[in-house]
C-alpha cells in the first residue's frame, strides 16, 4: 500500500527514506495542505480539482500553486508529475504546467497556435516570475512568456477533445538533470536534456489559453481544461540502505540453507 507523508517530513528523513511524497493540490480550490492557488484571468479551478479558462481566445489566464514549503530535490531522487489533459477540438490550444523553482521554469504541456494540435513539448526558462503563464506559441503575448520547445512529442495530446494522461520524471543523468515523458495517447516519449545542476520547486503554474472557431455546436470559443495533477519526489534507497537489503537477502538464504540441511 502507498504511504503519504508531509513535505516536511520527506525533507528530514533524506534519502534514507523509501516512500513518495504525493503532491496533489487540484482537489483543493483555494488552499490545501501544501499551498495555496491564486489565479490570473478566467483560469478557476472546480470542487472535482478541474483547472479551466473561459472564452480566452488567446488572452493571459494563468493558475499559480504556491507550495509552503519548497521542495528541493537532491541527486540521488526523482521528481515525478503526471496530469490528465484534455484539449479543445481544435488546432489552437495552451495547456502547459510549469514546475518553478528558485533559478527556472520547466514547462511541459501543449502551447501552438496553427500549427500540429497534438504535441507535447518541453522548455526551460530562466523567467520564473511571469504573470501570465507560459506558452509555446501566441498571437497576443500579454504577460505570457513564450517559449520556443527544445523537444516535442507528436500525438501526444489529440486535437479532437480526448483526454489523455501525461506523465514523466525528472532524474540526474551525473552531469544534468534529464526530463523524460510520455502520454497514454501514445507508445512515444520524450527526452530532454534540461542543462541545470540544481532542481528545486516552488510554484506550479498552470496557463490554459484557447483560440479557433467556435466547434461542436458550442458558441463560445473553446479552451482546454487539466485535471490529476501529481508531482511526486521519490527518494531512491540510499548506499546504506542497499547493502542492508542485500545483507537481509543473504541471512534469508543462509537459513534456507540450513533448514534444508537439517
Amino acid at each position: 500500500m502507498k504511504k503519504y507523508i508531509t513535505v516536511a517530513a520527506l525533507l528530514a528523513a533524506g534519502t534514507a527514506c523509501a516512500n513518495a511524497s504525493e503532491i496533489t493540490p487540484l482537489i483543493d480550490t483555494q488552499s490545501g495542505t501544501w499551498g495555496t492557488w491564486s489565479h490570473h484571468g478566467t483560469t478557476g479551478i472546480d470542487n472535482n480539482g478541474v483547472l479551466s479558462a473561459a472564452n480566452t481566445n488567446w488572452q493571459v489566464d494563468c493558475s499559480t500553486y504556491t507550495l509552503t514549503t519548497a521542495l528541493s530535490i537532491s541527486t540521488d531522487e526523482t521528481l515525478k508529475f503526471s496530469f490528465d489533459a484534455t484539449n479543445n477540438g481544435t488546432g489552437n490550444s495552451c495547456l502547459t504546467l510549469a514546475l518553478i523553482g528558485s533559478s527556472c521554469a520547466i514547462v511541459i504541456g501543449h502551447g501552438t497556435y496553427d500549427k500540429p494540435a497534438d504535441e507535447l513539448q518541453v522548455a526551460v526558462t530562466d523567467n520564473t516570475a511571469s504573470v501570465g503563464g507560459y506558452v509555446f506559441a501566441n498571437t497576443n503575448p500579454g504577460d505570457d512568456v513564450q517559449l520556443t520547445p527544445g523537444a516535442t512529442l507528436a500525438s501526444a495530446m489529440p486535437a479532437n477533445g480526448a483526454t489523455s494522461t501525461i506523465s514523466g520524471q525528472i532524474v540526474w543523468d551525473g552531469d544534468s538533470w534529464y526530463l523524460t515523458a510520455g502520454s497514454s495517447a501514445t507508445s512515444g516519449s520524450l527526452s530532454y536534456d534540461l542543462g541545470i545542476t540544481s532542481l528545486d520547486v516552488s510554484k506550479l503554474a498552470v496557463t490554459i489559453e484557447g483560440g479557433g472557431a467556435p466547434n461542436n455546436g458550442n458558441a463560445a470559443w473553446q479552451t482546454p481544461t487539466m485535471s490529476n495533477l501529481k508531482i511526486a519526489v521519490v527518494p531512491e534507497p540510499s548506499a546504506f540502505g542497499m547493502l542492508a537489503g542485500i545483507g537481509a537477502l543473504a541471512l534469508v538464504a543462509s537459513r534456507r540453507r540450513r533448514v534444508k540441511k537439517a
